[in-house]
């Protein structure tokens, strides 16, 4: 589990030298660092940096590394303390559009956190025991994706007319202990993308029990 970090601000303002611009996201009032990290510990992480792929196509060949975590400040004198998120993202190669995909994934956050209680889970589907990850190559390369998409624009009336992206991922979590994790970019609708996601899910286990 990443550590919190306490961020005094009275050093902050004396300090010296070249700084840089933090990007943060208010965490609700009644959060701690704990529930600040608890919550992060729900977020789709994988589907926050699929979301940047399709927003910035560019960083696929900058190689990009996103982290977001809970800060403490602490103010001078008798004041409480306060919590915040910090998003960075980094690159091995110079990139000046770092900073845009800080507080694209910032607003994406804050999105989140508008209903932290309501915020869909991940969409996971789990493959039978002793399959590989060629195994679960095999089971997406037969999988007839017309028929997925004819079930998608019938279930979901206009969806062609939507940005829509999907990513079906297989994840190991334990040797052949495998689950496909499913994944919908659309606009940041996340009922829609949830609605849809467990639409596709229903899809693979359908074209598990065939193969």
């Amino acid at each position: 589990m990443k550590k919190t970090i306490i961020i005094f601000l009275t050093l902050l303002l004396i300090s010296c030298g070249e700084t840089r611009v933090m990007t943060l996201v208010e965490m609700p009032q009644d959060w701690s660092d704990k529930t600040g990290q608890a919550f992060l510990n729900k977020v789709d992480m994988r589907k926050i940096q699929y979301s940047v792929l399709k927003q910035f196509p560019e960083s696929v060949q900058k190689q990009i590394n996103i982290n977001i975590m809970p800060l403490i400040f602490k103010p001078a004198g008798d004041k409480d303390r306060f919590y915040k998120y910090e998003v960075t993202v980094n690159t091995h190669q110079e990139w000046d559009k770092t900073k845009q995909v800080e507080k694209y994934i910032a607003h994406y956050l804050e999105q989140l956190l508008e209903q932290p209680d309501a915020m869909k889970p991940m969409v996971f589907v789990p493959l039978p025991k002793g399959y590989s990850v060629q195994d679960s190559q095999q089971v997406l390369y037969k999988l007839d994706m017309s028929q997925l998409k004819l079930g998608l624009a019938k279930n979901f009336p206009g969806i062609e007319n939507r940005p829509l992206h999907m990513k079906i991922v297989p994840i190991e979590f334990k040797p052949k202990n495998l689950k496909y994790h499913v994944m919908v970019v659309s606009e940041s609708d996340h009922e829609f993308e949830y609605a849809v996601e467990q639409y596709i899910a229903q899809f693979l286990k359908k074209g598990l029990k065939v193969s």
